[in-house]
């Protein structure tokens, strides 16, 4: 076992023009997933298994970081777009597995879902070489706080530092996981995140009319407002303060965040909005991402790809779903207009 006392978490932000932050306000970590910013899923699990949690823009701040927690024996180094569906796990198993291994250092491997992110190459349990390899680096670094402090004296990207701890032990994550680097990563954790529903959640002052049909497991969050003949399909989210008008549908792997809306007759299906996103009515949305405070006008749809033409443009090489799909990306802030015909990927900016 070990001490919270003797473990510092440091979470890198991992800021780049391809990042899904094009859709929030800006910052990757603020990129809203399952009703909460990406940074308070990952601050939650860290407060667990630490008692001190610093988040960072780069690797060389986190290396400041963790040179000025002295007090700390173990460091938790961590990508901040990693998207795990159980964070405090994986944090917990790399912890456990460093204090259970002769190395100095734990790195976290997993099989990849997409051509992109850092790739490693393993011999047995040991790693080789980053950047290489037909297994995925899945975010955590777990070591000793002199030995991580080298390796980032000397490393200024993820697989630099990989290679400086060249010879680490590698522990097989075998649970989801997804670094958020572009807008459609968002719906594929949120599709991850929702096939763990099991039972509808529905906040006591949630305002759901009569006539509404809720159907499987939904999460309805506080003072979120359902109107009449409105119709959601679980699993999905409606977060905080978000609201469906009449006759609109929620379909599956949906999911509102805070102050969303979707006025009447408009219907989504696996379909992100952000915070304060308006979809107005008679429109049709899905495999898209509607960014924080961006508006959609009236009678909008998407054309889409499906299911292995989805896969292949979006480079998703894990096993896709029928629900895998690719519609639009609506900037933050951006507006559609009305009558508009969205394209397959088509990115909207304001």
């Amino acid at each position: 076992m070990y001490d919270k006392r003797d473990v510092i978490i440091v979470v890198v932000n991992s800021r780049g023009a391809n990042s899904a932050s094009i859709v929030s306000s800006g910052n990757p970590l603020d990129v809203r997933v399952a009703c909460r910013p990406l940074r308070e899923h990952l601050k939650e699990a860290a407060g667990q298994v630490a008692s001190n949690i610093v988040f960072v823009d780069d690797l060389v701040e986190a290396r400041k970081a963790i040179h000025d927690a002295e007090q700390a024996g173990i460091v938790l180094l961590v990508d901040g777009l990693s998207g795990f569906t159980n964070p405090k796990r994986a944090f917990e198993d790399a912890l456990e597995s460093y204090i259970a291994a002769t190395s100095d250092v734990v790195v976290l491997a997993t099989k990849p879902y997409a051509e992109r992110g850092v790739r490693v190459a393993t011999r047995g349990s040991t790693l080789v070489e980053a950047g290489v390899g037909s297994e995925a680096f899945a975010g955590v670094v777990a070591g000793k706080r002199e030995k991580l402090l080298d390796a980032l004296n000397r490393a200024r990207s993820w697989i630099e530092v990989l290679n400086a701890l060249h010879e680490a032990n590698v522990v097989y994550w075998s649970e989801p996981w997804i670094r958020l680097e572009t807008p459609y990563d968002i719906l594929l954790y949120n599709m991850l995140v929702l096939q763990e529903l099991r039972e509808a959640r529905i906040a006591a002052n949630a305002e759901i009319s009569p006539t509404a049909v809720i159907e499987g497991p939904v999460v309805i969050e506080e003072r979120a407002r359902i109107d009449h003949y409105a119709v959601i399909k679980g699993p999905a989210m409606i977060c905080k303060d978000a609201f469906v008008g009449l006759h609109a549908t929620v379909r599956q792997y949906s999911v509102l965040e805070e102050n969303a809306r979707v006025d009447a007759y408009s219907e989504v299906y696996v379909t992100s909005l952000q915070r304060g996103a308006t979809l107005s009515s008679h429109t049709y949305l899905t495999g898209s991402i509607v960014g924080e405070a961006a508006k959609v006008e009236p009678f909008v749809v998407t054309k889409v790809l499906y299911e292995r033409e989805a896969a292949e443009k979006l480079g998703i090489i894990a096993p896709f779903t029928p629900e895998t799909r690719a519609g639009a990306v609506i900037y933050a802030g951006a507006r559609v207009p009305a009558g508009t015909v969205l394209e397959p990927l088509a990115h909207i900016k304001p």
